[in-house]
C-alpha cells in the first residue's frame, strides 16, 4: 500500500492515496488496507477527529429521511415539463430549430417513467461522488497536501567517498566512489539513470514503477535487493541480485529495448554490445561487499584491484608490467582498518612484486625489491709484512 498523506513530506503524496482515504470512509477496502489507514490515523489527532467528523456526514447521507428521492424527482420533473411548455409556446422557427439542434433532458418519457439517468441508484452513486471529492478536498486543505511534481535529482560521489539516498516510500539507494545517479520521480514512477556502481534496496510499492538504467542495460524491478555497475570506462552492464528478482532488457545504440530476461536472487547478469549472460553465483555478497566497508577480490585481475583500490582511496596507483597486472588476487580489506600503504604491500607480497613511489603515485613493478648492497672495501692487513716492521 502507498504511505498515507504526510503533511510534512509533500513529495510522498499521490492522488490516489486521497482516493483510498474516501474509499475508507465508504467502507470499500480490504481488511489490510484499513488496517494500515486506521494506523495513519492514530499517529496524528488531528487526522482521526477530522475523518470522524466526515465519517458522520457521510453516515448522515444514508439516512431516509434527509433525501426523498421520488419527491425530489417529481418536483424536478415537474418544473423542467412546465419550461419546456413556455418555452415551446414562445418558439420561433429558428429557435425551434435551435431545440431541435440541442435537446432539453426530460427525466420522463409519455408513460410517466422514471429515465434511467434519473433513477435512485444513479442520483445516488453521484451524490456519493460528490462527497467524496468534498472529503478529499477538505483533507487536503487541512493537511496541506499539493501533487507531487515531477522532480529530477542529480547525486554524485568522489573517489573516497559513499553516499546514501533514501526515498520517501522508504528506498534506499548506497552510490559507490565516483558514481552519479540521475533520479526522476513522478507520482507513478521512479527512474534512476547510473554512472557507475549503486546498491538499491527497493521498498514493494505495487501501485509504483522502478525503473535504472545503464548505457547497456534497463531493469525493472518491484521490490528487491540489487547492485547496478557500469562506470563511464566500463563496455558492460553488472546487475547482480541479493534478493527477489528483477526484469533485464539489453538496450540498444537507438535506445530501444530488446526482449526481458528474469535475473533471480543469487544470480549474476552482465550486459554489453554482444548480447546478456546469466549465471548463478553463490558469492553474491562479495560483490556488494563495499556497502559494509569492505573489498573482496575472489580470482580478480590484479588491473582490476587497483582500480577498485584507487576509486576506494582516493589514490594512484599504477602498474608498470603487462603481465604483472593480469595476476589473479584473492583479498580482503577493511577500508575502515587497512591504510592504503598496507594494502599497498599485502599486494606485493601475494603478486611476488614491489612498488615505488613517483610523486604521489604508487607504481607496482613485478618481482622483488632489489636492495643495492655496499660497496666492498678490502680488510686491513692485521699481520703487516715483516719488511715494513723492520724498516726494509
Amino acid at each position: 500500500m502507498e504511505p498515507l498523506p504526510n503533511a510534512h513530506d509533500p513529495h510522498s503524496e499521490t492522488p490516489g492515496e486521497w482516493i483510498r482515504l474516501a474509499r475508507y470512509l465508504i467502507d470499500d477496502l480490504e481488511t489490510p488496507e484499513q488496517a494500515e489507514v486506521r494506523r495513519w490515523l492514530d499517529r496524528d489527532e488531528r487526522r482521526a477527529g477530522l475523518v470522524a467528523s466526515l465519517r458522520r456526514v457521510w453516515g448522515a447521507s444514508d439516512s431516509p429521511v434527509v433525501l426523498d428521492v421520488e419527491s425530489a424527482l417529481q418536483g424536478v420533473r415537474t418544473r423542467i415539463d412546465s419550461v419546456v411548455e413556455r418555452g415551446a409556446e414562445r418558439a420561433t422557427l429558428g429557435e425551434a430549430r435551435s431545440a431541435t439542434t440541442h435537446p432539453v433532458l426530460r427525466c420522463s418519457n409519455e408513460g410517466g417513467r422514471i429515465r434511467w439517468w434519473c433513477s435512485r441508484a444513479v442520483l445516488r452513486s453521484m451524490t456519493l461522488s460528490g462527497m467524496a471529492i468534498g472529503c478529499v478536498t477538505a483533507i487536503a486543505i487541512v493537511f496541506g497536501w499539493h501533487p507531487a511534481p515531477n522532480i529530477t535529482q542529480t547525486y554524485r560521489t568522489a573517489p573516497g567517498q559513499q553516499s546514501t539516498v533514501r526515498l520517501p516510500d522508504g528506498t534506499r539507494i548506497i552510490l559507490a566512489p565516483v558514481t552519479s545517479v540521475i533520479l526522476a520521480q513522478t507520482s507513478t514512477a521512479t527512474s534512476v539513470t547510473v554512472t557507475g556502481e549503486v546498491y538499491f534496496d527497493v521498498a514493494p510499492v505495487a501501485s509504483r514503477q522502478f525503473l535504472v538504467q545503464t548505457t547497456h542495460a534497463q531493469v525493472h524491478v518491484l521490490g528487491t535487493r540489487f547492485s547496478v555497475r557500469q562506470y563511464a570506462d566500463e563496455g558492460q552492464s553488472r546487475i547482480v541480485v541479493e534478493n527477489g528478482r528483477v526484469m533485464v532488457h539489453k538496450r540498444r545504440a537507438s535506445g530501444r529495448a530488446d526482449a526481458p530476461a528474469v535475473v533471480s536472487s543469487r544470480e549474476v547478469a552482465v550486459v554489453g554490445d554482444s548480447g546478456m549472460t546469466i549465471r548463478p553465483d553463490s558469492a553474491i555478497r562479495d560483490y556488494i561487499s563495499w556497502t559494509h566497508g569492505m573489498l573482496t577480490f575472489n580470482r580478480v585481475a590484479l588491473r582490476d584491484v587497483v582500480v577498485a583500490l584507487s576509486r576506494a582511496y582516493d589514490a594512484d596507483i599504477r602498474i608498470a608490467d603487462t603481465t604483472l597486472a593480469k595476476h589473479l588476487m584473492y583479498l580482503d580489506i577493511s577500508l575502515a582498518d587497512d591504510a592504503l600503504p598496507r594494502v599497498i604491500e599485502r599486494v606485493c607480497q601475494a603478486t611476488d612484486a614491489h612498488f615505488t613511489r613517483d610523486g604521489i603515485a604508487y607504481v607496482l613493478r613485478a618481482g622483488p625489491r632489489m636492495i643495492p648492497s655496499r660497496r666492498m672495501v678490502p680488510p686491513r692487513n692485521q699481520y703487516p709484512h715483516p719488511e715494513h716492521d723492520y724498516g726494509r
